[in-house]
């Protein structure tokens, strides 16, 4: 398609990196002339410093001189994993003095969820466990990112409308697509977290923290 093609020149020529620490695992998507390097690290009492002695390790590669934009996850999610991600791109960002991209998780899988489809308009749903859940609805717009629809509707009436055609993840970003009652297993990489930091860039402009924006419900009889 003409659009991954203008995607991957442009990504070819911008140098990325993002965080994500959103599940129970920490992951870093880093693209540096041209050249992806991934890092996924399991949660455990020294992930941290596993995690620096992959950014030290790519420092001295690269020297991140010519970073082009700095990308994380800003949930929902972990609360300990999106504050790590954020305090790592933040230093970065200072450090290289270049543009901080906040990415939600739920508009993330929305673009995980139309790359599996081709459907324009995702309802995504997330489960925050003890029958808890955050929803959102997203469009797709002409450059690529997903923007948050407004909802003037109840919770339980969006449930209704997702159930045969919505996107389910958990924290972990294991997803479970139900089309047309298809299922498939679909996962996060860090490479596609790349992918859609660069569609992100291509219009935002200076350095601000969004928050995220999103439904959360309990449990009710509308799920099944």
């Amino acid at each position: 398609a003409k659009w991954l093609i203008k995607l991957s020149i442009f990504m070819s020529q911008t140098n990325l990196i993002c965080f994500n620490g959103v599940g129970t695992s920490f992951s870093i998507g880093l693209q540096y002339n041209g050249q992806v390097s991934s890092f996924q690290s399991p949660s455990s009492k020294n992930q941290l410093g596993h995690i620096l002695n992959f950014l030290d390790d790519q420092k001295k590669k690269h020297s991140f001189e010519s970073l082009g934009s700095i990308a994380y996850v800003n949930g929902p999610g972990s609360f300990t994993g999106i504050r790590m991600a954020l305090m790592l791109a933040q230093g970065l960002a200072f450090e290289s003095e270049v543009s901080l991209i906040p990415i939600g998780s739920l508009e993330f899988l929305s673009y995980i969820a139309w790359k599996a489809t081709g459907m324009e308009t995702i309802h995504t749903v997330m489960n925050a466990y003890s029958k808890e859940f955050f929803i959102a609805e997203y469009q797709k717009d002409k450059d690529g990112a997903f923007i948050l629809k407004t909802i003037n509707t109840s919770p339980e009436k969006i449930i209704k409308l997702a159930q045969n055609n919505f996107f389910s993840f958990d924290f972990d970003q294991t997803g479970i697509l139900e089309t047309s009652g298809e299922v498939q297993s679909l996962k996060c990489s860090p490479s596609e977290l790349l992918e859609y930091h660069a569609i992100k860039l291509k219009s935002f402009m200076g350095h601000h923290y969004m928050e995220p924006e999103f439904l959360y419900v309990r449990e009710d009889s509308a799920w099944k």
